[in-house]
């Protein structure tokens, strides 16, 4: 290491090995609550929320509810198909399947391909295209900026409990990792994996927000006296922390 040793009239640089540090830990980052939401064909899971109270390990507490939730939504069980009249008259006059947009041709095996999630019916299929249309075995997770800075508030608490990470690193910075999850029941494995929308969308969420004009998802979800809050950048992050839709003073939020 090399470090500098400090006289009455001047500055001389020496190597040795400092046993101690000097550097001088002034404030520690630890998130204070999170959202999140599962999106699923045709509709929006309800959104799960938590705001630290007390002495809690917001960092824990995420990953095992998202653990959770995406277990939960994962191991559900394939529903039936439902098809509506619509439905079945589209299905008798498909010519072409809407998986690989190739023709059906006498002697294939025309399926409805539906969502097992849903049970909607999505078009008309081959019998081998169907088959190989599987649910996929990881569930993406977006975060922005995530390989910059958030991952750091919740990479160590991820690798508590079982199953493995894989991870490709950067120096610092993780371009991309994943998680596997045993069900306790089924032992089925799948995948969570942490996806940066940033390197698809390389602007602030402060800019990429300034170009919507709608907010279904916030405005279902969260009372009238709290959407301002929530979409406006600052104050509005800490909302868990209001009363009555009331926050208190942008100082008070600041680290101590």
């Amino acid at each position: 290491m090399l470090t500098l040793s400090l006289s009455q009239d001047r500055l001389t640089p020496v190597i040795q090995i400092q046993k101690k540090s000097f550097t001088t830990k002034y404030q520690k980052h630890e998130p204070s609550g999170f959202c999140f939401f599962v999106k699923r064909p045709g509709k929006f899971s309800q959104p799960v929320l938590f705001t630290k109270t007390r002495g809690e390990n917001v960092s824990n507490i995420f990953v095992e509810r998202l653990q959770k939730e995406i277990d939960r939504v994962w191991s559900s069980e394939v529903k039936p198909i439902m098809m509506t009249d619509e439905d079945k008259i589209n299905f008798d006059s498909a010519t072409r399947c809407w998986i690989c947009q190739n023709d059906f041709v006498e002697g294939d095996q025309k399926v409805s391909e539906h969502c097992h999630y849903s049970k909607k019916f999505r078009g008309a299929a081959h019998n081998s295209c169907n088959l190989l249309f599987r649910k996929p075995k990881h569930v993406p997770v977006f975060f922005h900026n995530l390989s910059a800075y958030d991952s750091h508030l919740f990479i160590k608490s991820l690798g508590k409990g079982e199953g493995r990470i894989n991870c490709i690193p950067n120096n610092e910075k993780y371009i991309s990792f994943s998680k596997t999850i045993i069900n306790g029941e089924t032992k089925k494995k799948f995948h969570i994996r942490f996806v940066d929308s940033h390197k698809c969308m390389m602007a602030s969420l402060d800019k990429l927000v300034g170009n919507l004009n709608d907010f279904p998802i916030t405005s279902e979800n969260f009372p009238e006296q709290s959407r301002e809050l929530l979409l406006r950048k600052g104050a509005g992050a800490e909302l868990g922390g209001c009363q009555g839709g009331h926050c208190p003073p942008k100082f008070c939020l600041a680290p101590q």
